[in-house]
């Protein structure tokens, strides 16, 4: 991930929230973390411009699918600590390669983001 990113962390649960920020904070990139998918939409729709938004799947306020149609290309990393054949299955997750199973580690998470973002890269 050459140079500072861009990012948007979505997740309602303030201890994983605060730990995936610090994460990527550390590594250089500039973060902003909300709680609900209404704070996300507001942030995309006044003209934010996020490399990539990192968003738990199940949300208070819905389910981080409907980020998607507000994003350019497949710029959307879901999370979820729930099991991941039953996310497919309801339809909520529909690119294995674009989804990080919860908990997760640093290592995972930074190449998780680098992952999906050398593929949209590569679509360009």
């Amino acid at each position: 991930m050459p140079g500072e990113l861009k990012l948007l962390v979505v997740e309602d649960d303030n201890a994983v929230r605060a730990l995936a920020s610090r994460i990527l904070l550390a590594e250089g990139h500039a973060v902003l973390g909300v709680h609900t998918l209404g704070e996300a939409r507001e942030a995309l729709e006044r003209g934010d411009d996020f490399d990539l938004v990192i968003a738990d799947v199940m949300l208070p306020d819905g389910k981080a699918g409907a980020l998607a149609s507000l994003l350019t290309g497949n710029r959307l990393l879901l999370t979820s600590g729930y099991d991941l054949s039953d996310l497919m299955a309801s339809g909520d997750v529909r690119d294995v390669e674009s989804f990080l199973p919860k908990p997760y580690t640093p290592r995972q998470l930074l190449g998780k983001v680098r992952s999906v973002l050398a593929r949209f890269e590569g679509r360009m």
